[in-house]
């Protein structure tokens, strides 16, 4: 999915030349024509890429949740996983999957199919006491919808400014400035 979102993170060459191999593979140079080139860093510095595992660690933690708070992670594959949820793990040690919270043998029938997969994780997400997205598309707007109507209303949603956290995200990881200003300005907690 990152490379689909036309972004690069912080992984150097080997990672842009991963994204760019995932791109040409999926869409055959459709980046690559005239007036249609992309530019992942630009992407990045404007705020149109999905927030790291870290950069969602450190919106959480300026929002006031501690390393008590269970996660619940819904995705696919994570590019580079080990070194990209480290963080996210490190500060919330309660952080769970569909692949940690079932069985092997359980999970067996669903392995393979995506939709079905993605459904697990939708049916935690609606149930969830608090939900967090990080990026636009279908999932998260399908579960904040119907949130809203099991909940009267009431759902507790984190959505993040659009284009509003990466780059200070950024700037704060590198030792500018400190995540508790980042979300009080940049963070909408919709209750």
């Amino acid at each position: 999915m990152v490379a689909f979102s036309c972004c690069t993170y912080d992984g150097g060459w080997k990672e842009k030349t991963e994204m760019d191999n995932a791109r040409e593979r999926s869409w055959r140079g459709k980046f690559r024509r005239h007036g249609r080139i992309i530019n992942p860093e630009g992407n990045r510095r404007d705020g149109k890429c999905p927030l790291t595992p870290l950069e969602v660690g450190m919106m959480l933690r300026g929002m006031g949740f501690d390393n008590t708070t269970s996660l619940y992670v819904a995705s696919g594959k994570i590019y580079n996983s080990e070194k990209y949820m480290a963080p996210l793990r490190k500060m919330f040690p309660l952080l769970v999957t569909k692949d940690t919270l079932a069985l092997p043998e359980e999970l067996a029938q669903f392995k393979g199919h995506s939709s079905r997969l993605a459904a697990l994780d939708y049916t935690v997400c609606i149930q969830s006491e608090v939900f967090v997205t990080t990026q636009g598309g279908n999932f998260p707007h399908f579960v904040m919808g119907h949130r809203r109507y099991l909940f009267g209303g009431n759902a507790k949603t984190i959505n993040q400014t659009s284009g509003s956290l990466s780059y200070p995200l950024m700037i704060q990881i590198s030792g500018g400035i400190d995540s508790s200003t980042i979300c009080r300005k940049s963070c909408n907690k919709v209750t």
